[in-house]
Parts: structure tokens; sequence; C-alpha cells
């Protein structure tokens, strides 16, 4: 083969991979469960990073910073991955936030033309609920049991990711994906089986184990476990019950039946000062 056809051929397939490059590439996604709260219901954060390629797309990225539509930026994009990746039918969305960020030029690339997007996406994931208020099962991010006096146990909802599943319904999270779970201050994880898989950098860890975060990545097809317990200090115990006395208190008050509850109270309590008086008058 002659150098003009080598060269021609080198051309082409120059050319060709161009129009085979995404113009929005996804490079990763990561999943952060936290702030844990005693219902179960925990905060959700979502960041999904891409590449820009190009100035027409960088373009089109930064004057679009302000729509904050996940639907938008799919097609967009092209990326099936912006969305949620916990089950919106096995939960409840509150807070929602979905905020692009603004492109990084030290991470930019003028001789590739290439820049990182990233959108964020922030909300706090509870259970679902019937019309008569009451938990649907197997519904929510956590379990949630109060099994002895002052110590409660959270089980994760493995079910609830949108990761990758296999045909036996194991869950696989690819080396694009990360999901974090930091945890309340005082978990602690009884045995080897309540985490699967072992977490990066606990592999070899001995049970039971205090842990403050959960990082599972790249990891074998399995079913994700985590189970852990947290035990209340006494004081925590009062200072939530008279928390819970107060709370029911200014429910009463404030309600309908709460100004004939008030009036019942004075004329109770005038009633007992009157007869305490009168009985030392005598």
């Amino acid at each position: 083969m002659s150098m003009k056809k080598t060269n021609l051929c080198i051309l082409a397939f120059l050319v060709l991979s161009m129009f085979s490059f995404a113009e929005f590439k996804l490079t990763n996604i990561e999943v952060i469960l936290d702030n844990l709260q005693k219902d179960g219901s925990v905060t959700v954060k979502e960041t999904v990073t891409f590449r820009i390629i190009g100035d027409s797309e960088r373009n089109l990225y930064e004057n679009a910073l302000n729509r904050n539509e996940l639907s938008f930026w799919y097609n967009v994009t092209g990326i099936s991955d912006i969305g949620f990746h916990l089950d919106t039918s096995k939960i409840r969305i509150d807070n929602l936030i979905i905020s692009p960020q603004p492109i990084n030029d030290n991470k930019c690339s003028p001789f590739q033309k290439t820049c990182y997007g990233e959108i964020r996406i922030q909300y706090l994931a509870s259970s679902k609920m019937d019309k008569e208020g009451k938990e649907i099962k197997d519904s929510g991010v956590f379990y949630v049991e109060q099994y002895k006096p002052r110590t409660t146990r959270y089980v994760l909802n493995g079910d609830v990711f949108l990761f990758t599943k296999t045909d036996k319904g194991q869950t696989i999270i690819d080396k694009t994906k990360t999901l974090r779970i930091k945890l309340p201050e005082g978990s602690l994880i009884q045995k080897e089986s309540d985490l699967r898989p072992s977490a990066s950098g606990f592999e070899d860890i001995k049970f039971p184990k205090n842990l403050e975060e959960i990082i599972w990545t790249n990891t074998p097809p399995t079913k994700l476990t985590l189970v852990f317990e947290i035990e209340d200090t006494l004081y925590n115990e009062v200072s939530d019950f008279f928390k819970g006395l107060l709370q029911t208190t200014q429910k009463i008050i404030y309600g309908n039946e709460g100004p004939a509850i008030i009036i019942i109270f004075i004329v109770l309590l005038g009633g007992y000062l009157y007869l305490n008086k009168a009985k030392a008058g005598k």
C-alpha cells in the first residue's frame, strides 16, 4: 500500500472516530446517603459527572445552567443515568433540589476541546404512606426496629437502588458508580453477614465494629446488606421523652380544642386555689 493510500486510510479512521464520540459522555456517578433520622428517612445526594466534547456542546451546557429539570438534561445529553438511582415507586421524595454546576476551567482540555459537566440531585427519601397515613410495607431506604430498650436497629432496603441487576436480582455497582453511606455516630455492625459486600477499605475487619461510613464501588454481584445498631444514652432517652411531651402539648394547645382545654384548666386551677384558700381561712 502506497504512503498516499495509507495517509488517506488514517484520515478516514480519524474522521470516523470523531463522529463516533458522544457529545456528552458519562464518567462517574456518586450516590451519598447522609443525615439518617430515627424514622429511617435519609438525605440523598446524587452527583452525575460527564465529559462535554466540543465548543458548541459546552455553550449548550453553560446556556442551560438555570434549567433544573432532569428530563431536560436527559434529553440534551442522551445520558440515561441522569435521573434518580433510588426507586421512586418505593420511596417518598421531598425537598427536591436539582442544580447543574458551572464548568471548572481547570479541568478542561483546550487541545481536545473537552470539559466536564455535573448535575447534582438532592432530596429527602422516606417511606411511602397509604391513605390512612400508615407506612407501606417494603418501602423506604431503611427499616427501623426498636428491638430493646434504648437500642435501635437499622436495616438497609437493598432493593431500593437502581443499579445494574443480574437475572437473579443481585446488584452490581460498577467502577463508574459509587454508593457512599454515612452512618450516624455510634453505629455498631455486629457481625460479618450484616455487611455485604465488604465495603472498600474494610475487607479484613473484625466484628462487632463501629463504622462511620460505608463505600461500595466496583462490587461483585450480591444482595446489598447493611444492618447496624445505635444505642442511645439515658440522657438522650429522657431528653427525647420531654421533647415528645412538649410537641404533644403544643399540638393540643394549638389544635381546634386548644381554647376549650385552656379554659377548663384555668377553671380547675382557680377552683383548686379557691378551695385551698377557703380551707386555710377556716
